[in-house]
């Protein structure tokens, strides 16, 4: 195997071992709501690509239901992160605080998957053509 190959898993093994534990300290909540982030602010991208080559290209339909598509996701990410906002708010009582930083193990799992997942497509997309 390549010196390349073992340099992106030591990589991949760092990232993630510190998104689980930052995970850990910032509790399930507030994982959750960076994994919103990075979702919503991928799919904003990828409709931000399209929409700039369906207007280069002419189709106008195309475009504006791009425009509608990132309206929506982009109110969606508000709601939900009002949502997480105020979930963070009680993950604060004493009780609740000890099962979100020990359930935010997983949401740093979680976490560092949707990094990965998204560097391996930049990476593929971008990089590795």
């Amino acid at each position: 195997m390549s010196m390349t190959f073992w340099i992106l898993i030591i990589v991949g093994v760092l990232v993630w071992g510190y998104c689980i534990k930052k995970g850990s300290e910032n509790g399930l909540v507030q994982s959750l709501n960076t994994v919103l982030t990075l979702v919503c602010a991928a799919a904003c991208y990828n409709l931000a690509a399209g929409l700039a080559a369906n207007y280069s290209t002419g189709d106008i339909s195309s475009a504006l239901t791009g425009v509608l598509l990132m309206v929506v996701v982009v109110c969606a990410f508000g709601l939900f992160h009002l949502l997480f906002s105020s979930l963070h708010i009680f993950s604060r009582l004493p009780v609740i605080r000890i099962v979100d930083n020990i359930l935010g193990v997983f949401g740093g799992f979680i976490e560092g998957a949707v990094i990965l997942y998204l560097a391996d497509s930049i990476l593929r997309y971008f990089v590795m053509v």
